[in-house]
């Protein structure tokens, strides 16, 4: 170790005291632990290394490299092995080691009570990044790149190495006369990341050497932009969203950029552009089509002029049954009842009851409701498939309109309509519905 006390200019939090490293051996994190315990001290730094075991003895001997190294600095040191194969099941292998390092960074970060998680990041990292999510084509999130910081659970991963080049590291490591090791598996270009950090960043960098800085500068526009937008979206949100789902017209009166983002909101995750852009067709089509199924089986829908997220299962169970019956008291198949019997009958739930002529009765007719039914009751004229809303679907879709003559006279569960004329000759009647429905 050098006793040269220069370090690099690192971006830090003002209120910081210590910090986790999450240290590989590789030159970045190298450079960073070096700087922290330059900045911070010795004992208020804590290096962390987790071992993947992805690549046998070379995964030891990092391992063993990290520990002499932080003894070396005389800071307090921890690692631990996972094996990332057999957890992955050979898939998606680079996610799970992520996952696996960020669990283990903050498992450490709860017991030693530290809010700060510092990794090193370059804005290399960060070209390589956003050429990356350019190429498979994320929205406008993926040019943000490598953000600075963000929330871990009650703690914070911060990149104090985020405006420092490769180039910058290595002069430094050269300069302080540092050691790390190399994962040999950086160099295999078969890995799109690894082809466009050996092949594709040294040609961008032959047409404007300041690539990297330039791009850092970009991402910083970028991410103040979108953070404007999403808050704008969010206040039109809150403005307009109610209990049933939001507006149409509010979405279709917006900028694309808003109702974009409302979509997904309401859907509560990030959605790739192609099923945005469905459920926007939907939504500007101004007809109320067939759902649009998301990622997870979730059903975007628009009813009643109200843009909906509902579970697949849900709305595929909510289709109705259709059926017409002549009125008669018995069961009916769909899993309804109507008698005109005084004592309720084992096995079933009563809906409610009304009363007709017996000259209504024989006109009657028990059918599945439509969306254009609706009739008047409390002064009001009101559409049935708003008024059955609020049903479980698996009651809604059985639960039938009483009809005479095309017109509805009664909705099993609310009054019957308005002005029914002469009640002589009455006659209750009841609506059942067994409980397993």
């Amino acid at each position: 170790m050098t006793d040269n006390h220069h370090t690099l200019e690192l971006k830090l939090p003002s209120d910081i005291e210590k910090a986790i490293v999450g240290f590989s051996g590789g030159p970045d994190s190298s450079v960073l632990l070096d700087c922290l315990i330059k900045t911070l001290g010795k004992d208020n730094v804590i290096a962390v290394h987790v071992n993947h075991m992805l690549r046998g003895k070379d995964s030891d001997s990092d391992e063993e490299f990290c520990r002499k190294t932080s003894s070396g600095y005389g800071c307090t040191f921890y690692s631990e092995k996972v094996d990332i194969k057999k957890l992955s099941k050979g898939s998606a292998v680079e996610e799970t080691a992520r996952n696996e390092r960020y669990k283990i960074l903050e498992k450490y970060a709860d017991k030693l009570n530290i809010r700060y998680i510092a990794l090193a990041h370059t804005s290399s990292d960060n070209l390589e990044t956003v050429l990356f999510n350019c190429l498979r084509g994320s929205g406008i999130n993926g040019v943000r790149g490598i953000p600075y910081s963000r929330p871990l659970g009650k703690h914070e991963i911060i990149r104090p190495l985020i405006k420092l080049s490769r180039s910058e590291i290595e002069e430094y490591i050269k300069e302080q006369g540092l050691g790390f090791v190399t994962d040999k598996t950086n160099s295999d270009t078969h890995y799109t990341r690894n082809f466009i950090r050996g092949k594709i960043v040294p040609l961008l960098k032959k047409v404007n050497s300041g690539a990297e800085a330039n791009v850092s500068s970009l991402s910083d526009i970028v991410s103040d932009d979108v953070d404007y937008i999403d808050s704008q979206a969010k206040a039109y949100f809150s403005e307009y969203i109610t209990e049933s789902g939001f507006p149409r017209d509010k979405l279709t009166s917006a900028h694309r950029s808003i109702s974009s983002r409302i979509i997904v909101i309401m859907y509560g995750s990030p959605l790739e552009k192609k099923h945005v852009d469905s459920v926007l067709d939907m939504i500007c089509s101004g007809k109320e089509n067939a759902p649009v199924i998301l990622p997870g089986r979730i059903a975007a829908t628009v009813e009643d002029g109200l843009l909906k997220m509902q579970n697949e299962a849900d709305v595929t169970e909510d289709k109705r049954l259709e059926y017409s019956y002549p009125l008669s008291f018995r069961e009916y198949t769909e899993g309804f009842l109507i008698s005109d019997k005084e004592e309720n009958i084992d096995g079933y739930t009563l809906v409610g009851y009304a009363f007709f002529e017996k000259e209504e009765l024989d006109k009657m007719v028990v059918r599945s409701w439509t969306t254009k039914d609706s009739y008047r009751f409390w002064k009001m004229t009101r559409n049935i498939k708003k008024v059955s809303s609020s049903l479980p679907s698996s009651k809604r879709k059985i639960r039938p309109v009483l009809d005479i003559q095309g017109e509805v006279v009664w909705y099993p569960g609310y009054p019957q309509r308005e002005n029914p004329g002469e009640q002589g000759g009455k006659v209750k009647t009841y609506y059942y519905e067994k409980e397993a429905h």
